[in-house]
This record gives structure tokens, C-alpha cells and sequence, in this order.
């Protein structure tokens, strides 16, 4: 897909049109596009061993009445999926940096 700056008139009138009909500004307007998403701090061989099996990450909760609840990284619109990273610093916003 070429750059915006590559993109003639026409060709930006097009998109737009197509992400009015997708929903694509509705969506981002209504906050649709958010992905619920758990960081959990890990041992320095969990995450490694995270990011060699990607795949194979998977998530056990046990809920306070005893049932235990067991998931994978999910499919989403955002394309997000298992992240393994060192965080180095969280701001007073929440933001994390790696």
C-alpha cells in the first residue's frame, strides 16, 4: 500500500469511502478497537522461554470460587499477540517503556 504522500486524490477519496463503509471511523470513535490485554512480571527463564515457544504462551487464573480459567493469546482487529519484553520504567500516566 502506498504512502499517503504517494496516494493521489483519488485514490485518498477511495480509501476514505472504503473505511466509511468498513466502519473503521465508527469503530475508532466508539473505542471498538480495544483489545483487552494482561502484563504479568515473569522470571527471566519464563520470558525466555516465552519467546521461543510464542505459541505456547497460555494464561491459568483461579477465580475466587475456585473455578480455574485457562486461555491463549486471542485473534483480534488489532492484529496484537504475545509480547515478551523487559520493562525498564513505568510514567505517572501508566505508560510503560521497554
Amino acid at each position: 500500500m502506498k504512502s499517503k504522500a504517494e496516494m493521489t486524490h483519488e485514490e485518498k477519496r477511495k480509501l476514505f469511502f472504503e473505511r466509511l463503509d468498513n466502519g473503521y471511523y465508527r469503530d475508532r470513535c466508539l473505542g471498538l478497537n480495544k483489545v483487552p490485554v494482561v502484563a504479568v512480571p515473569v522470571t527471566t527463564t519464563i520470558a525466555e522461554a516465552a519467546k521461543s515457544n510464542l505459541e505456547g504462551v497460555a494464561i491459568v487464573i483461579r477465580r475466587a470460587d475456585g473455578v480455574t480459567l485457562f486461555g491463549r493469546a486471542q485473534h483480534n482487529r488489532l492484529g496484537l499477540g504475545v509480547r515478551v519484553g523487559v520493562v525498564q520504567e513505568i510514567d505517572d500516566e501508566g505508560k510503560v517503556r521497554v
